[in-house]
């Protein structure tokens, strides 16, 4: 049973580790958002949706890998 149990913990820590790779991606988005502003002002609400739209991407894939830890565990 203690088998099973250390075979779950790992498994959720290897299926935690996409969440860092989640937090990479949302500073590079803010980060090419801000040069991208700075570049060109006129086209700031352009960049602005833009960079939402590739916010949310980046959170379903977190919610994604959140939920398969939750499920890895509480099978």
């Amino acid at each position: 049973m203690l088998f099973v149990k250390a075979a779950k913990i790992l498994a959720a820590s290897f299926a935690i580790a996409p969440l860092s790779g989640c937090a990479i991606a949302t500073g590079l988005t803010y980060g090419c958002f801000l040069i991208a502003a700075s570049y060109a002002p006129d086209r700031y609400n352009a960049f602005f949706a833009a960079s939402l739209l590739a916010f949310a991407f980046i959170e379903t894939f977190c919610f994604m890998a959140v939920g398969l830890v939750v499920y890895l565990l509480l099978r």
